[in-house]
């Protein structure tokens, strides 16, 4: 671990091999909805070590902010209490020393567009508003559930699919975000974590996964059905009984991400019970 300073505040880089301190995670844990990511990212630190980075802003023994990033995914800034320009201002010019070209920046409406000023500013970079996301929490499926069909969980059989699904979702909805390897899909099917919805004719209409275990919350990405079968409820389908699930295996909450520029998403997951807690937008630096 090495370190810079300014007065009490204290820019601590985390060394590629040690765990994430354990103090920090449980501040995160106090919002697993808003966190979900960074905790995923940082419980599993010395799983990934090589090219991560992992550093936290400490106002004496308090820490103030947590950024991640895990390229080429944009770096995600967290911040656990408020801070003034000056302080930010401190934090852009410790990351600048480690990392002057940062692929992108995720982060709390408000935070997030300081931090990309400033740091545009200082490494004389362009920056674009990349996603302007939204999270929902779920804590009871509100709806009756479909029985038009059934949920399993995707088979070695069904990677092949996937994979061409999944690209068509990251150009659809991410086309920012690198693809999905094929070594990645094969892991996360190993897993459990890909689910099929299964219609009445017996073939795969919709996609889901689970991600990102917390103490008490998980999340549902990657849900996706093409674009000619779409209208006739898969989403909501495969969201309510993925959902309903979770919950069954002793998750309170789950949890998603929608874009805003979607208002059909965001209006299916409010009438599964999904409600929002937040915004969060990406920044693309170029």
């Amino acid at each position: 671990m090495h370190s810079q300073q300014l007065q009490n505040y204290q820019f601590n880089v985390l060394s590629a091999d040690s765990p994430f301190p354990n103090d920090i995670i449980e501040k995160l844990e106090l919002d697993e909805a808003k966190n979900g990511i960074v905790i995923g990212i940082c419980k599993n630190k010395t799983t990934h070590p090589d090219g991560n980075f992992y550093a936290v802003l400490y106002n004496g023994q308090e820490p103030v902010s947590v950024i991640v990033m895990t390229p080429p995914h944009p770096a995600i800034l967290c911040m656990l209490k408020k801070c003034d320009n000056h302080v930010m201002q401190f934090l852009v010019n410790a990351v600048t020393k480690e990392h002057n070209q940062l692929p992108g920046i995720i982060g709390s409406k408000e935070e997030v567009l300081e931090f990309t000023k400033q740091y545009s500013r200082l490494n004389n970079l362009s920056y674009n508003l990349g996603d302007e996301l939204r999270i929902h929490q779920l804590e009871k499926v509100e709806i009756e559930l479909s029985n038009n069909g059934k949920l399993v969980k995707a088979e070695n059989k069904d990677i092949s699919l996937l994979a061409t699904w999944l690209e068509e979702f990251r150009k659809e909805a991410t086309p920012n975000d690198p693809e999905m390897s094929l070594k990645t899909i094969e892991s996360e099917v190993e897993k459990g974590n890909f689910f099929l919805w299964i219609n009445q004719s017996d073939e795969i209409v919709s996609i889901a996964k689970k991600a990102r275990p917390t103490k008490n919350t998980i999340s549902v990405n990657y849900v996706y059905t093409p674009q000619h079968l779409r209208g006739q409820g898969y989403a909501t389908a495969i969201v309510s009984h993925l959902s309903q699930h979770l919950l069954d295996q002793g998750y309170r909450y789950c949890v998603l991400y929608t874009d805003l520029a979607n208002p059909t998403s965001n209006s299916i997951y409010k009438k599964i019970g999904y409600k929002p807690v937040g915004d969060v937008d990406k920044y693309i630096f170029t």
